[in-house]
């Protein structure tokens, strides 16, 4: 347990200074109260010899001269007399303080004992500081401390983690027990494992906390052979692959959390895995295979066609975290996008333009198969031999419509055709797409009225069925005064 040596007395809070001197009382009432309970024959020859030690000092409880000279002694008697005298003088106006992990415990200093010793004593009714007197017991005589809610017991380093203790550190955590397994709720093929002698803790992934689970347990314990009875893992199938535990000796120094520990490990080993470039697909703890990825993602149509192109061609492990299409491919498009929409619809120059519009993959591949199912509708419809130029701008402009939607013929139109007659049909199909207000600078009001008039043709035509298409065509042609054998 990690702690430093208490600073300068400050004056005491009056509230710190009753509990102090009503902590003192109390040990002057009933001396076991600073004791814990042995739970084997060893244990208890070892604490009877230092509960007799104690008595010496104990019996003086009454007489504040031997006490004082007492407290001049170094180790728990000496503690123990500088800790009376408190319940006798009802004085401590000055306070020193100790820092024990992360808090700040305040002690008031009498004799030469200890400091921490002496703060442990004052006080005993608190689970973490009161193991602070017994812990140069513990590394000499072998011996573990178990401190929690009401409880203080002792046993040889070698027994096994207590009943109660484990209940408690069930609770503690927010862990379900299983004997001497403490595992979260929705347990998963990949988590993270502490033992503690018997005692395991597990914890999936999600429920990983950012603190060090085993440096807050170790709070309310002190094992002389810690080094010896802990360890840390995870339980994962990617270490079949080859690749090694790290940070080991980061978590067990305190320095690292449990979830950084697990991320860590992970983020090494896809690196690792990445580099040799090992064929798996890792999702969600588990190592699948590309008929189970797309199961678990639930595609189909296109974009089961599409998963499966990207699967092909990817050569290195592939990490999802969680069943999402867009996010697995969202990793790999950069580098296998524009393969992937060429091997969709079989047309590179296809691909390309639906590729650099820099879109989330999905909206691509669905911009591609809507494309696609416009290129076939497209193919239904007849190629009439046009004479005319403007004749044949408005087939080009029916078929890009077709082909590329929408936005697509916005973006022909975006400059106005030099022909006159073309600039007001032009100006007729930006009005069709609710396009015609903002582009009307670009038009001579001559063109902008005639293409008033052709708009209601305009629409007919946009809207026609492969049959008749070559009637709207020449239907619109007509009004527009070109005369044109659609055939």
């Amino acid at each position: 347990m990690a702690r430093k040596r208490g600073g300068f007395a400050k004056t005491a809070p009056k509230t710190l200074e009753r509990r102090i001197i009503e902590n003192a009382k109390r040990i002057r009432e009933d001396l076991s109260v600073i004791l814990p309970t042995a739970m084997d024959e060893r244990s208890k020859r070892i604490m009877e010899k230092i509960e007799n030690k104690l008595i010496r000092v104990w019996k003086y409880r009454d007489d504040l001269k031997v006490l004082e000279k007492l407290s001049m002694k170094r180790g728990l008697e000496g503690a123990l007399a500088g800790t009376l005298t408190l319940a006798i003088t009802e004085k401590a106006p000055y306070l020193a303080h100790l820092k024990v992990g992360e808090r700040t415990i305040p002690f008031a200093v009498r004799g030469k004992s200890d400091r921490d010793k002496l703060a442990s004593l004052q006080h005993f009714d608190d689970p973490i500081v009161r193991l602070l007197a017994f812990r140069d017991v513990a590394f000499k005589k072998k011996l573990s401390f178990y401190s929690w809610e009401d409880n203080f017991i002792c046993c040889s380093s070698r027994d096994p983690v207590p009943e109660g203790f484990v209940e408690f550190l069930s609770r503690l955590l927010g862990l379900r027990r299983k004997g001497k397994v403490l595992e979260c709720d929705h347990l998963k093929r990949e988590y993270l494992w502490i033992r503690v002698k018997d005692l395991e803790i597990r914890r999936c992934r999600s429920c990983l906390p950012d603190e060090n689970t085993l440096l807050n347990i170790s709070k309310y314990f002190i094992d002389p052979s810690l080094d010896k009875h802990v360890d840390i893992g995870i339980e994962s199938k990617l270490l079949d692959y080859g690749v090694s535990l790290r940070y080991r000796e980061d978590y067990l120094k305190g320095t690292i959390g449990d979830g950084r520990f697990f991320e860590e490990n992970l983020r090494m080993w896809r690196n690792e895995l990445r580099g040799r470039k090992e064929k798996l697909i890792y999702l969600d703890g588990e190592i699948i295979s590309a008929q189970d990825l797309l199961e678990k993602l639930g595609v189909d149509g296109i974009e089961k066609k599409a998963l499966e192109i990207l699967l092909s061609k990817v050569d290195e492990p592939i990490f999802v975290d969680k069943p999402d299409l867009n996010s697995l491919l969202r990793i790999y498009w950069k580098e296998y996008g524009l393969d992937v929409l060429e091997g969709l619809s079989g047309k590179r120059e296809l691909a390309k333009r639906i590729y650099e519009r820099n879109g989330e993959p999905l909206r691509q591949i669905r911009d591609l198969e809507a494309s696609i199912i416009r290129m076939e509708t497209l193919s239904r419809y007849p190629v009439p031999k046009l004479k005319s130029s403007t004749a044949r701008f408005v087939d080009k402009m029916f078929r890009k419509y077709l082909i590329g939607g929408k936005e697509r013929l916005l973006s022909t139109l975006s400059k106005p055709p030099q022909e006159v007659k073309s600039r007001s049909i032009a100006y007729a199909f930006l009005l069709a797409l609710g396009k015609g207000e903002e582009r009307k600078w670009q038009y001579r009001k001559e063109e902008i009225e005639f293409g008033e008039f052709l708009v209601r043709y305009v629409k007919d035509l946009l809207e026609s069925k492969p049959e008749d298409y070559p009637s709207k065509l020449k239907e619109l042609l007509a009004v527009a005064g070109i005369d044109e054998d659609v055939t």
